[in-house]
């Protein structure tokens, strides 16, 4: 029995991880390592954007980027979860009256299976906003309105399926803009080989099942 069950144990994790794919992280921000301008874990940003853990702790003459808590102020909760990000591109402390840009990124390689990638925002404002997964603009086809009032932004990236890619959010404005983004995933769906290795496990397993089976009847017989 207990041979049974490390059996068991060994193809389910087999199958477990040749049936799954990840590519980047913390694509719903819940991971934050904890104070003023540490890095989200998984991505970068840019020289200077700053990262704060509440929002009423932001200084709104400065361009930064940061996370929403669920005690954030003026009415603005995070979309999902405890943590969103927030964009707000602000005027410049040293050269006021100039546009300024907040960005964030990583790169990885996206999953071979990959159809589209989505992600959820509260709305655009007037910044000029880049979202991108490599040269793939994430803003070129129409949102659809939730019911609990965001937009969810869905793309076709399956043309860069098993590429090394850049996803980035970058915003740049002349005055702030507080704008919550959220729930980025891919949606897949198997290639044939990743299936037929799947069918191996599971095969083996229900194999190595019957087999146990047929050699204890024969002893309880005997």
């Amino acid at each position: 029995m207990k041979k049974m069950t490390g059996i068991f144990s060994a193809l389910s994790m087999l199958i477990a991880v040749t049936c799954s794919k990840a590519a980047f992280t913390n694509l719903d921000f819940e991971s934050y390592s904890g104070s003023g301008n540490d890095l989200l874990p998984g991505w970068e940003r840019g020289t200077g954007d700053y990262l704060w853990p509440l929002i009423d702790q932001y200084p709104i003459s400065t361009a930064g980027l940061g996370l929403v808590t669920v005690n954030g102020e003026y009415g603005q909760v995070p979309i999902t979860g405890s943590y969103s990000l927030f964009f707000c591109p602000g005027t410049s402390a040293s050269m006021p009256g100039v546009p300024t840009t907040v960005s964030i990124w990583q790169t990885d390689l996206v999953p071979l299976s990959a159809s589209t990638i989505s992600f959820t925002i509260n709305g655009l404002g007037s910044a000029s906003y880049a979202f991108n997964l490599g040269a793939q603009n994430l803003l070129a086809n129409s949102p659809t309105l939730l019911p609990d009032g965001n937009w969810r932004y869905t793309t076709d990236i399956s043309a860069l399926a098993g590429q090394m890619a850049t996803l980035s959010f970058s915003a740049t404005d002349n005055d702030a803009t507080w704008n919550r983004i959220d729930d980025i995933y891919f949606t897949a769906i198997p290639e044939p080989s990743t299936l037929a290795l799947c069918l191996v496990g599971i095969t083996g397993l229900l194999s190595t099942i019957s087999l146990n089976k047929r050699v204890q009847g024969t002893r309880h017989k005997v």
